[in-house]
């Protein structure tokens, strides 16, 4: 029942951060390629995530305090990359830097931990890069959340699935509502604390597999962009779900849909199986998916 008291309260904060947006003008504005919507857009997804979380710290389950200092940062870098825009060597650093201070006082040495950091900054630049297209990001984190939640000791975790459902009324497409850089910023940090819990308690490598698809489209994305002489950093619209949209489907709350079934293709299954052979079912997966979707070709 207190998980219906969560998404109600969530659901009331989502609004008013989509109306504190919309009252200063915190507004995601169409430019170009790479935001290709046709009308200004809060983006104070992150906001209200942010306030739904320290809301269910107070009522539901303390836990959730210990990681706010660090989802707190990750919250104010993204929200003034939002407003200014920030050079991809400060937002690195900041990333790096949270993750080995959160991996180090959970207990690691510091070679894991710089290690893990930099596994850290991965998971936030992966989830910045799959919140391209309406209700993308939220829906792959509710898969997510919901697979990492199912880890032994991490139950917690699915404390923030009813504030995702929250977010996605807003975010479905047609959009109201976007997460902005302070929601994605956020939400990887979340789960890429969740990682290094996991990793700590020896389930490194099925968390590595829930996450599996948004690290892909990274990987792949670096690849694609170097195999045709461009830029590793410079965006482009050739993500796994832009393909969908190219190459087989135009609908996007139908993407939403199949991405969020290709997520957990990887993640559940990870759940399941021994290390020994979730590292084959990946590399297959992910092979099938690359060919079908030619993720390292420019469209």
């Amino acid at each position: 029942m207190n998980y219906l008291y969560s998404f109600a309260l969530s659901t009331v904060l989502m609004y008013l951060s989509m109306a504190i947006g919309i009252h200063f003008g915190l507004l995601d504005k169409p430019k170009g390629l790479l935001k290709p919507h046709e009308k200004p857009i809060p983006f104070t997804g992150g906001l209200g995530i942010l306030l739904a979380l320290v809301l269910t710290a107070f009522l539901f389950n303390a836990e959730i305090f210990s990681y706010l200092f660090p989802l707190s940062i990750l919250w104010i870098l993204g929200f003034v990359d939002d407003l200014k825009g920030l050079s991809p060597k400060l937002r690195l650093l900041t990333e790096l830097v949270v993750g080995f201070g959160f991996s180090f006082f959970d207990g690691n040495p510091v070679i894991t931990s710089l290690i893990l950091a930099f596994v850290f900054a991965a998971i936030i630049n992966a989830f910045n890069m799959v919140d391209g297209m309406d209700g993308l990001c939220g829906g792959l984190s509710l898969v997510t959340a919901i697979a990492f939640s199912f880890i032994p000791g991490l139950g917690f975790f699915r404390w923030i699935v009813p504030i995702i459902g929250a977010f996605l009324i807003f975010n479905i497409a047609p959009a109201r509502m976007f997460l902005g850089d302070e929601g994605s910023y956020l939400l990887g940090g979340f789960f890429g604390i969740a990682f290094i819990k996991a990793f700590n308690s020896g389930f490194g490598l099925t968390a590595f597999g829930i996450l599996w698809l948004p690290l892909l489209d990274l990987t792949l994305g670096f690849l694609r962009r170097a195999l045709n002489g461009k830029s590793p950093f410079e965006g482009d619209r050739d993500h796994f779900y832009d393909k969908l949209k190219k190459l087989y489907i135009k609908n996007t709350r139908t993407i939403m849909v199949i991405s969020m079934a290709l997520a957990s293709i990887y993640a559940f299954p990870s759940l399941l199986m021994p290390n020994w052979f979730l590292l084959a079912y990946l590399l297959l997966v992910s092979i099938i998916q690359t060919t079908v979707l030619k993720s390292l070709k420019i469209t």
